[in-house]
């Protein structure tokens, strides 16, 4: 795939000179990725567990953390316990107050949330 996000083009075929993006978009790119890149896995089966990536400090909310779900699903009330990679315990249960979920640039609060 050949594309330029800068000037939004893509194409299968190597371009030759300039690229007229009036009548190009980027369809190509996505419709690659879409039938070579495999869904995510879900899991809601196994219990709820997130791989954090990110901590910051709320004065409203406490403890914030960001990061991806890998398996199962929280919802707002639950418990939730925190250990480190090695399997330590880092914390004591603390309760789920708020989810968000971000779509495209906006982010929403939701009331559940799952892996995949």
């Amino acid at each position: 795939v050949y594309a330029s996000a800068k000037m939004g083009w893509a194409t299968l075929e190597e371009p030759e000179g300039s690229v007229e993006t009036d009548d190009c978009d980027m369809r190509p790119l996505f419709d690659t990725i879409l039938n070579h890149v495999p869904p995510p896995m879900v899991d809601d089966v196994t219990p709820f567990s997130m791989l954090v990536t990110q901590t910051q400090a709320n004065s409203f909310l406490g403890k914030e953390l960001i990061g991806r779900i890998q398996t199962g699903s929280v919802s707002v009330g639950d418990l939730c316990h925190f250990i480190s990679p090695d399997g330590n315990s880092i914390s004591e249960d603390a309760k789920v107050t708020k989810i968000s979920q971000w779509q495209g640039i906006v982010q929403t609060d939701i009331e559940r949330a799952s892996s995949g």
